[in-house]
């Protein structure tokens, strides 16, 4: 395997360690030291196992570039920097550091115990936020009315750090525009029925592409694999060696379908409440239900997914043992551990922007003489916690303010600005992650009880009210 590579203008790369292999490519992290971080993606020879040395495929390459560099400017695409050196065949891109492939998520470490394997590497919630982030990222092109085309576990590279949940999409040769030409691709077992039969891809089949992606993600299990992989065929039926055809051409029902006797067979998908709220329950059902099968336009646009999936992530709470979970009672802890762990209350963060209003005379009503200034409040987001006391009778909770809470939207909304802990003795600002962000407690809650708590934060000229209040 080549060592060291060159780009069109003769810099010198050294590749690493190889991240991942798809359909259009190979790619391997390059070591350069400090700086940004790079990659290489580049086609293999069979024979040599070294970089295609090809200059009709060199060609190919230089018009993917040229084409996928028109497109507008987008975060989160591993777009092309530079050309490989002719006649090798590949090009340099960006790639954050700390990434890995999607596809280690949709896996459980440990078959026996799926609760332990979801409860792993930032549990619920980052598996929840990785998906709004993908969803957000497939909002933004569909938006433009870009297609991905080939959405697949080892297309999709995002963070290896516990705290954070960066999506990017490494695999962009096939980026354009809808109208831009009929093609059919993608990978097995995560391509639309349409295309699995040879139609072209759309936006449409990259939401049912997602969709398949995130059911797995969260539940360890495919959407169409139940009980019916256990019954025989009938006489004239070729079922058995065609079953997983007859599932991608969209003619098996989706195991949560009402009146189908496709009943969920494994992993997570035999009690969906415990991995997701009704609302996305309705949208994987929306997709993969007869109507997402067959008519492609009734499946769930991206920018649906992405807000439901920030409202879960909104409603998830953690237990006294460090689980995240949805719903009234942590479905993870053993009962040993919830009658070790100690009692949980559980608060509701509401972030609110605070705007000057002006009320005149003639809207104030008859009897006023004079404008007045009143404060509008408009509902951000409601952010939800749960808190277990300590022994000892100690009280503390911390917890994250993330930026989406201060109206922002897009990568980095899901990161901590600032974090506020509550003790007996009072409230105190622990982290503030910005200088230009000031925060200010103007009531603090009583007896280390964070019920109560309200603070607001200035940024950028704007200011947001949040206040803590119980959430029985």
């Amino acid at each position: 395997m080549d060592a060291l590579v060159y780009d069109k203008w003769g810099n010198s790369y050294t590749l690493g360690d190889c991240l991942g292999a798809g359909g259009q490519g190979t790619v391997f992290r390059v070591d350069r030291g400090a700086g940004r971080s790079l990659a290489v993606k580049a086609v293999l020879d069979n024979s040599t196992g070294g970089i295609l040395r090809d200059e009709k495929q060199y060609s190919r390459y230089l018009r993917t570039i040229h084409r996928v560099r028109a497109l507008p400017e987008l975060p989160n695409l591993a777009l092309p920097l530079a050309p490989l050196q002719k006649p090798c065949c590949g090009y340099i891109m960006r790639l954050m550091e700390n990434m890995g492939e999607f596809g280690a998520w949709l896996r459980p470490a440990d078959r026996r115990d799926l609760g332990r394997s979801l409860s792993a590497r930032g549990g619920l919630r980052k598996r929840l936020t990785l998906l709004r982030n993908l969803a957000d990222v497939l909002d933004q092109l569909h938006s433009r009315g870009i297609l991905y085309g080939d959405l697949s576990p080892g297309n999709i590279f995002v963070s290896t750090k516990e705290r954070e949940a960066e999506v990017w999409l490494i695999d962009v040769d096939n980026l354009a525009y809808e109208n831009d030409g009929a093609r059919s691709i993608g990978t097995p077992s995560y391509r639309a029925p349409e295309v699995a039969l040879g139609k072209p891809n759309t936006i449409l089949s990259d939401r049912y592409s997602f969709a398949l992606l995130a059911y797995e993600c969260l539940t360890f299990s495919k959407p169409f694999e139940g009980t019916l992989l256990e019954e025989e065929p009938e006489d004239g039926d070729d079922f058995g060696g065609g079953i997983y055809e007859r599932i991608e051409w969209g003619e098996a029902p989706y195991v949560h379908e009402p009146g189908t006797a496709n009943a969920p067979l494994y992993g997570l998908s035999r009690d969906l409440k415990q991995v997701m709220t009704p609302e996305l329950a309705e949208l994987f059902l929306g997709t993969f239900g007869g109507q997402g099968r067959k008519h492609p336009r009734s499946r769930p646009a991206m920018g649906r997914w992405r807000d439901a999936f920030d409202d879960a992530c909104g409603k998830l709470l953690r237990c006294g043992n460090g689980h995240t979970y949805l719903g009234q009672a942590c479905p993870w802890c053993t009962e040993e551990e919830r009658q070790a762990a100690g009692p949980v209350r559980r608060y509701r963060l509401e972030a609110r922007r605070l705007a000057a209003l002006i009320e005149s005379p003639e809207t104030a009503g008859e009897d006023s003489e004079e404008a007045s200034v009143s404060i509008a409040r408009e509902v951000l987001c409601t952010l939800r916690w749960s808190w277990e006391a300590e022994p000892g009778g100690r009280q503390t909770l911390a917890f994250p303010v993330p930026w989406k809470a201060l109206g922002r939207r897009g990568p980095g909304a899901d990161a901590a600005a600032f974090e506020i802990q509550s003790r007996r003795s009072g409230c105190t600002i622990e982290r503030n992650y910005d200088p230009k962000l000031h925060v200010k407690i103007k009531r603090a809650g009583t007896g280390g009880d964070p019920a109560g708590l309200l603070f607001t934060a200035e940024y950028q000229g704007g200011t947001v009210e949040f206040e803590v209040v119980k959430d029985e």
